[in-house]
């Protein structure tokens, strides 16, 4: 305080913590200081405010030695220096801190022996050694930085520290030197991180090569069953697997393999972007189509047109251009016949035959044959047709002492002949209304022959050719022949070695009256 008598000198001042005098309260040279932080101001001559001392004073320092508060003394630090260009640090004690934050590279040797000769301010070389790039955008943090920080091994050791990472953050690629590339990372039986060739992934495509290696997929420990879920879409999924030991997931029995389908949608085989074959909900198949809408309860393997399967009633059946649609309706397929057998569960066995339809309409089958189950074979409509000569019908089920019992022709029509060697006829007699029925071996042969006789009671004959020739010489034939005029018979005689041939004649007693008259006959013989 002055001396009494005296006037005291006060400084322009301010007793409020942090205020800082404004440029235009000062006048050049003026001092101000603000009693409440200890800092003295003054105006410089750019008429910019500037601190030119602190409370606490100032210690010791040397040339280069970078300054710190300590205790309230501005002091040299013996740990750091700067020349204006380098800045160097011989610090090696532990960093109490717990996150390091960067947001550009740190690299060199070690920390020591970086900050002890480190490249230049800025540099993008890194320096050399086994710790070379660190890169970051954020905080890196963690139990293991604070631990490693409070007592970090030395720089360049290869021991790891105690604790876990639990943030790391990067702006920029990681590259591994080690491992299988493209391999999937995983956690071995040791817990260390690993890679292989069994499933990779190039950024597109999952590949498993598993080899011969077992695959299985379901819960971790579960070895009751073993399923890949290939699909799971609006909420169904799509199986490949083996059931556990009661089948009750697949139900597919105990074991059973299965390849299994939730929901009503179908199953289908893919080949070269092209369908070859489609499991439809109902159970129908379709090879190389769509299964046509049968009935529910149906079981088919459907083609193009023909379809074998399991009707509703259980009958076994195949046919053609045909599906069942409803209980007892049949539609076509497409414009063109249809046709089905069914193997009905009476044990008879059934074919239907339909004309040509129109495709989708339903179908008017006709039940053409049928063989029930005693061995009964009936033919609705429609005839018995053997397409190879010399083949029919066998009863050598019921065996006699012939020497044939195939039944293997029948024959019947109308047939001309060529008549000749004639005795007492004026002119050629003609043949009208010839038939002749063929049953196996046997002929027979009717109609009326019309001639004019020309004595009265002589003998009368001519010659005519038969429609089959008879088998030999031998064998004969017997035959009737009556006139009508007078009903005189007379007779059909084989009396020539010649097959094709036989003779009708009239001889006394059997008279025949001169002039026209008309012969009626019948004639069997073997051919």
């Amino acid at each position: 305080m002055a001396q009494t008598g005296f006037t005291p000198l006060s400084l322009y001042y301010s007793a409020t913590a942090t205020n800082v005098p404004l440029a235009a309260n000062l006048v050049a040279g003026e001092l101000a200081i603000n009693t409440a932080d200890g800092k003295l101001f003054y105006k410089d001559s750019s008429n910019a405010v500037q601190v030119i001392g602190t409370k606490g004073g100032v210690g010791s320092s040397s040339t280069t030695q970078v300054l710190y508060n300590s205790s309230g003394l501005v002091v040299g630090s013996a740990n750091m220096t700067f020349n204006g260009t380098v800045l160097t640090s011989s610090f090696a004690g532990p960093v109490a801190a717990t996150t390091l934050s960067a947001s550009s590279t740190v690299s060199g040797t070690g920390f020591s022996t970086y900050l002890a000769s480190p490249p230049a301010i800025g540099g993008t070389a890194a320096a050399a050694g086994a710790f070379t790039t660190l890169s970051a955008s954020s905080t890196v943090s963690g139990t293991g930085f604070s631990t490693y920080l409070a007592s970090p091994p030395a720089i360049g050791g290869t021991a790891a520290a105690a604790g876990s990472f639990t943030t790391l953050s990067t702006s920029s690629t990681v590259t591994l030197s080690g491992g299988t590339a493209n391999g999937v990372a995983y956690l071995n039986g040791s817990k260390v991180l690993t890679t292989g060739s069994a499933l990779t992934f190039d950024g597109t495509t999952v590949n498993l090569n598993a080899g011969a290696a077992n695959f299985k997929v379901g819960a971790a420990g579960d070895t009751s069953y073993h399923y890949f879920r290939n699909m799971d879409n609006a909420g169904t999924s799509f199986y490949l697997g083996i059931d556990n030991s009661a089948g009750s997931f697949f139900n597919a029995g105990a074991y059973g393999r299965s390849i299994y389908s939730e929901g009503n949608y179908p199953i289908n085989f893919v080949v070269n972007s092209v369908e070859r074959m489609r499991l439809d909900s109902s159970g129908n198949l379709g090879l190389g189509v769509t299964p046509s809408a049968w009935v529910a309860g149906s079981r088919v393997l459907d083609f193009a047109f023909p379809f074998v399967g399991m009707d509703t009633n259980g009958a076994g059946v195949f046919g053609f251009n045909a599906y069942n649609s409803a209980s007892g309706v049949w539609r076509y397929k497409s414009t063109d016949e249809a046709n089905r057998f069914s193997a009905n569960t009476d044990g008879t066995f059934s074919w239907y035959v339909a004309p040509s339809g129109t495709a989708g309409n339903p179908i008017t089958f006709t039940q053409a044959m049928t063989l029930d189950a005693s061995g009964n074979l009936t033919v609705a409509s429609g005839n018995i047709i053997l397409g190879t000569s010399g083949k029919g019908i066998d009863f050598s089920a019921t065996p006699g002492t012939g020497t044939s019992e195939l039944l293997a022709d029948y024959e019947e029509g109308t047939w001309t002949t060529t008549i000749s060697d004639t005795a007492n006829f004026t002119g050629t007699p003609t043949l009208s209304s010839g038939k002749y029925t063929k049953v196996g071996r046997l002929v027979t042969i009717e109609g009326k022959f019309a001639g004019t006789v020309t004595v009265a009671n002589l003998t009368s004959y001519f010659k005519f050719t038969l429609p089959f020739s008879r088998s030999a010489t031998s064998d004969g034939g017997a035959g009737f022949v009556f006139t009508s005029s007078n009903f005189q018979s007379g007779g059909i005689y084989n009396v020539l070695a010649d097959t094709t041939t036989t003779y009708l004649v009239y001889a006394p007693p059997a008279l025949l009256p001169s002039g026209a008259n008309t012969f009626f006959f019948s004639y069997s013989y073997f051919a």
